[in-house]
């Protein structure tokens, strides 16, 4: 008996081992497509979240609305507020999927991959909670922001809900 190996003995380790070293480096392709992923969702909720209730020394939507004195405007895809009667307005509005803030003319990017904004004003009387549709009465404001990015894996869809209510209204 001869000890060794034959050509097709070989050959069969040689395309096992092949077979075994390109499933192992699909796994890993999808494992770092993945991460891509995830890493890109979590950093455009995590910046949503910031310019919806704030982060320290940027005023968010919410933090701007509890603060303000009054709405300037009832768009239904913007928010305009008012600090005080002498104040500049500061406005928060969607374009070409970016959230944007504008105070005195200067714009800056609050959040990316912002597939839709929408607003309700309320005005609080006697008790009584109702939407309205004058800038003069709204008290309250609830803002829906749907975020979505994705890659050809997988698209996901997140919505914030939240509200916020006037402190400084007269």
């Amino acid at each position: 008996m001869k000890k060794g190996m034959t050509v097709i003995e070989l050959l069969v380790g040689i395309a096992t081992a092949a077979i075994l070293v390109s499933v192992c480096a699909k796994v890993l392709q999808l494992g770092i497509v993945t991460y891509g992923f995830a890493r890109r969702q979590n950093e455009s909720l995590t910046r949503t979240r910031k310019a919806v209730a704030g982060d320290g020394s940027r005023a968010g939507i919410l933090e701007t609305s509890r603060e303000g004195y009054q709405f300037a405007s009832l768009p239904v895809s913007s928010v305009t507020v008012l600090a005080s009667p002498t104040s500049a307005a500061a406005n928060y509005y969607l374009k070409n999927g970016n959230l944007y803030r504008t105070v005195s003319g200067a714009g800056s990017v609050l959040a990316d991959q912002v597939n839709s904004l929408s607003f309700d004003y309320y005005m609080s009387s006697n008790g009584l909670v109702s939407s309205t549709t004058v800038a003069s009465s709204a008290t309250m404001v609830t803002a829906t922001v749907t975020i979505g990015s994705g890659t050809t894996v997988e698209q996901k869809v997140y919505t914030l809900f939240t509200g916020a209510q006037l402190r400084n209204h007269p």
